[in-house]
């Protein structure tokens, strides 16, 4: 399919040229063939745009706008997966993925600087912003500074820190040495015996499901144990926005066999008491969605028991490096991760109704990292949430 027409303002005499893509459909040679090289995270993949698109983003009603950045020579650089949002008046511009995606960036080549050089990156995006179509604001958030060991170009146009971190760790080639080294003897102790108080209740087993319907079996269950939680806190569950549970279900059936994606859960006896949704990709894995019951067996943690299951089969497996815990600053993770990274967002404004929308825009993420950034602050806030939903519900 031949490319569309680049803008003028696209053309300038630099050592790099633009081409501007409307479609999945128009970006997908360039894509999959840069993402076989290129430095990216599962989320930045064809295959896991393509199926938010097809389900969240058509219920939100996004409009792709993919960014291909090239050599002079027609050598790949980058590709910046964007959308146009429009929310009543407001024009945004963000990433394909949303909540889907726990880390949001460019494909980039890993020699992406110097084939850029002497042109900067900084250069670069004022001529990508003068080739978009227009918009009022720009709010692209959850941005890592390095991309498999390749560095973001958005950090160096001043990004704000995200209100969360990541934290990941990575595994042992040995189970028992690296589950020592992470847990001490009682706790150890305690999570045999968490582990024969559930064997009371049922017998224990680990699955996980290959066909569609048992999928959607264990699906039904993740979902449900996680808007569960979400209500308990006095959040609304992003599962309950239009497509979300599609995106999960179509991604699982279509990418279980392959690996890419993997779904299991714990059964106690016949009742599916910890659930998992997560991803594979270059001996990274996503820990994605988890749940656990609050039934009778939930005193016993089975999502953490499920868990040290989850980890032990991965290190054994001997595919995964880095087991990753995504975004999120919850105090479980410090038991595991050793390795702790901040994120960033980079917002801006291209109209005046964006100049005025952006001002509360950070103002808002500023206060959430000041409230995550202190322990009392945060747990005051959670309870004052919780209060709130519980209020709510009635």
């Amino acid at each position: 399919m031949a490319r569309p027409a680049v803008p003028q303002s696209a053309r300038a005499a630099t050592s790099a040229r633009l081409t501007l893509f409307t479609s999945l459909e128009e970006a997908e040679p360039f894509w999959t063939a840069f993402e076989k090289e290129a430095a990216l995270h599962v989320f930045q993949t064809y295959a896991w745009v393509k199926t938010f698109q097809e389900t969240v983003g058509k219920a939100e009603n996004l409009r792709p706008l993919i960014v291909a950045v090239e050599t002079s020579r027609g050598a790949p650089l980058m590709l910046l997966p964007f959308a146009l949002e429009e929310k009543g008046a407001l024009t945004k511009l963000i990433w394909l993925g949303g909540d889907t995606a726990d880390y949001q960036a460019p494909l980039l080549a890993p020699d992406w600087r110097a084939a850029l050089a002497p042109q900067t990156f900084s250069a670069l995006w004022k001529e990508i912003r003068a080739a978009l179509p227009a918009h009022d604001l720009i709010d692209l958030g959850k941005q890592p500074a390095h991309i498999q060991g390749t560095d973001n170009p958005f950090m160096e146009i001043g990004p704000d820190l995200h209100p969360a971190g990541t934290h990941m760790t990575r595994l042992g080639q040995d189970w028992e040495n690296y589950y020592k080294s992470k847990r001490s003897s009682s706790t150890r102790k305690r999570d045999r015996n968490r582990r024969n108080n559930l064997k009371r209740l049922g017998e224990l087993s680990y699955e996980m499901p290959q066909s569609a319907a048992e999928i959607d079996t264990s699906l039904d269950a993740l979902f449900e144990q996680k808007n569960a939680f979400f209500a308990d806190c006095g959040i609304t569950s992003f599962l309950k926005k239009p497509g979300y549970t599609d995106f999960y279900r179509q991604m699982a059936k279509a990418h279980a066999q392959s690996g890419l994606i993997d779904v299991s859960h714990l059964r106690v006896g016949e009742e599916i008491a910890a659930t998992n949704w997560g991803a594979r990709f270059r001996g990274h894995y996503y820990y994605v969605l988890g749940g656990f019951t609050t039934s009778p067996s939930g005193k016993y943690s089975p999502g953490s028991l499920f868990l040290l299951d989850l980890l032990e089969k991965e290190t054994k497996a001997g595919n995964i490096h880095t087991f990753d815990f995504s975004i999120g600053d919850e105090a479980y993770k410090d038991d595991w991760c050793e390795l702790h990274f901040p994120l960033y967002d980079y917002k801006a404004a291209s109209s005046l109704k964006g100049l005025l929308a952006l001002a509360p825009l950070r103002l808002a993420a500023r206060i959430k990292r000041f409230l995550k950034q202190s322990p009392r602050a945060w747990a005051l806030a959670q309870n004052v949430r919780k209060k709130l939903g519980q209020l709510r519900r009635g």
